[in-house]
């Protein structure tokens, strides 16, 4: 975002799950969970970043399917998240592990 312009970012509700899709540019995840799976807006054809908030406490990504490392939580505290299409996986950004 570039100061004097207007975020259009897009923000969706959803509920976690093992396999949740990031459909949205801003995820406000609801329950706790484990999301191993995380289905790219650009169905892989591309990289996309998402930004991930847990509202409810124990929320974690687990390491078993296209998360790089797994990562526990904080509860509302936003988590970013990186798609490489090359390596098909999500790479969260520096949080408690």
């Amino acid at each position: 975002m570039f100061q004097g312009f207007i975020s259009k970012r897009t923000e969706k509700l959803v509920a976690s799950a093992a396999t949740i899709e990031a459909n949205a540019d801003i995820l406000t995840v609801s329950g706790a969970v484990a999301i191993v799976n995380i289905l790219p807006k650009t169905f892989g054809v591309a990289s996309q970043k998402v930004t991930i908030i847990p509202l409810a406490a124990g929320l974690t990504f687990t390491a078993a399917g296209n998360i790089a490392v797994a990562v526990a939580l904080v509860q509302n505290r936003a988590q970013d998240l990186t798609y490489s299409k090359s390596q098909n996986k999500w790479y969260p950004s520096i949080a408690a592990v």
